[in-house]
């Protein structure tokens, strides 16, 4: 859950052209924006839903570098659409996600779990 939150944090600041924000502030000015932006959009790229629209680790490495352009277009994760779903049809309270019906009951279900740890499937390549 924590990653979902945390990527989706990431698209919205990266459609707002925002990454900068995601720096830690501890850094002060002392950063490349330019570095941050292609640090971002790698990783972005490296979570895509699909397996043959992310970089292989190789590529990824280059685009790192600045050796390869960052020559992959970057979609939307899927799973942000859900969570905007789930915050517009206030299925539950959630302060992680911003949504709160003012509905204390817990006959709502949520649409995923908040187990400690999860299964992952991988999709090969």
């Amino acid at each position: 859950m924590i990653f979902c939150i945390l990527a989706a944090q990431t698209w919205l600041l990266h459609e707002e052209n925002k990454v900068v924000e995601l720096t830690d502030p501890r850094l002060g000015d002392n950063f490349q924006e330019r570095e941050v932006e292609n640090v971002v959009s790698v990783a972005l790229l490296c979570t895509q839903a699909v397996a043959a629209a992310r970089p292989k680790m190789s590529e990824a490495l280059e685009m790192l570098t600045g050796a390869k352009d960052i020559s992959f277009s970057i979609t939307k994760p899927n799973f942000l659409s859900d969570l905007r779903r789930l915050k517009q049809d206030n299925l539950q309270d959630n302060p992680l996600l911003g949504i709160s019906t003012g509905d204390s009951r817990s006959d709502h279900k949520p649409p995923f779990s908040n187990a400690d740890h999860t299964v992952s499937l991988v999709e090969p390549r």
